[in-house]
């Protein structure tokens, strides 16, 4: 029992270590994310949260993009395969369910895997930023957001036609191997074997120079402009979905209050550092503001008093009343001036 006892122990030590670890982690990001002036700043935060237009469509739309990016990955990882020369996710997959699975393949189509994954994650990124630009020009008028915009989607259409070559070249060469495998069936084994960019990255005949069989094919046209009809379609869905979910006004305000964080943290500590290095200053500071509330309020009875005077002429009770209430709050001031003790 006493075991048992220590295990559970240790168990709920080790659980309590890693959520201190994580509220730490996550504390540390939110502070690395939302720059505070003093501990208690929430300012950047709230601009943050402005940010978002926080349209109920937009959510909807970033669902469909989401399920457009798995759609193109499980459409790019078959020609990246023929290009690096190495297997596709369904070879690899059916070869390690059979039991006769080779882990050097399976890196290869691994490395495949992440290169299709980073291409997706690459021109959507551009997409998403592109939309933002544009949303900043619009607002605000800015010729640096609309060169930004042009450039990254720039970028993001010679992505999508990169993609679109690779696609289109492998479509190519798959229809060659089985049409030359139709006429003789190691000829066909043979091409399949020598696919990609002069067959892969090993061989001879790498050495010399790169084969590419580029010829035009209506199958492989077609076939490539679907791919390509997808991917573009996913990209301009995250371009609308970034434009119409950020508020550049929130966004201007926010980058603006960042970038004069150090200047309001610094205005923070010094004010910190005279009130709790020199309490004898700060503690004069507010005599003189008590002091002068003193008078306003002294101030405005006299001028009430005066007032009061003035119309009591007609019923000379209420004038009197307000005069000695004057007078008696003036005398308890002096009294306390006079004693040095203020409330």
């Amino acid at each position: 029992m006493k075991v048992w006892d220590k295990i559970k122990d240790t168990a709920r030590r080790f659980r309590t270590w890693c959520v201190e670890r994580f509220r730490a982690w996550r504390e540390r990001r939110r502070e690395r994310r939302f720059p505070k002036a003093f501990p208690s700043d929430t300012y950047v935060e709230d601009l943050h949260a402005a940010t978002k237009t926080k349209k109920p469509w937009t959510r909807g739309l970033f669902v469909v993009v989401v399920f457009s990016a798995l759609v193109d990955f499980y459409l790019l990882q078959d020609a990246f395969a023929w290009m690096l020369g190495t297997e596709s996710l369904e070879d690899v997959v059916s070869s390690l369910t059979g039991g006769g699975g080779d882990w050097g393949k399976s890196a290869g189509a691994l490395f495949t895997l992440l290169t299709c994954a980073a291409l997706v994650v690459l021109y959507l990124n551009f997409g998403g930023i592109a939309g933002k630009k544009f949303a900043e020009y619009r607002a605000l008028k800015r010729a640096s957001g609309l060169s930004a915009f042009l450039a990254l989607f720039l970028s993001m259409a010679v992505i999508l036609g990169f993609i679109a070559f690779v696609r289109y070249l492998s479509i190519v060469d798959t229809l060659d191997a089985s049409s030359a495998g139709s006429f003789s069936g190691g000829f066909g084994q043979g091409a399949a074997a020598a696919s990609g960019f002069g067959g892969g990255f090993g061989g001879a005949a790498q050495d010399s120079a790169l084969s590419l069989n580029i010829k035009f094919s209506d199958r492989a046209l077609v076939q490539t402009l679907g791919l390509v009809a997808v991917m573009l379609l996913g990209a301009l869905l995250e371009v609308v979905q970034s434009y119409y979910s950020i508020d550049p006004y929130a966004a201007e305000k926010k980058r603006l209050a960042e970038s004069h964080i150090p200047e309001d943290r610094r205005l923070y500590e010094s004010t910190y550092a005279v009130h709790a290095v020199e309490p004898d200053k700060a503690y004069e500071h507010e005599e003189r503001e008590r002091e002068l509330d003193r008078r306003a309020v002294d101030s405005a009875f006299r001028i009430s008093e005066l007032a009061t005077q003035l119309n009591g002429i007609v019923d000379p009770a209420d004038a009197h009343d307000f005069c000695a209430i004057g007078r008696m709050i003036r005398e308890s001031q002096n009294s306390e001036r006079v004693g040095g003790k203020y409330r």
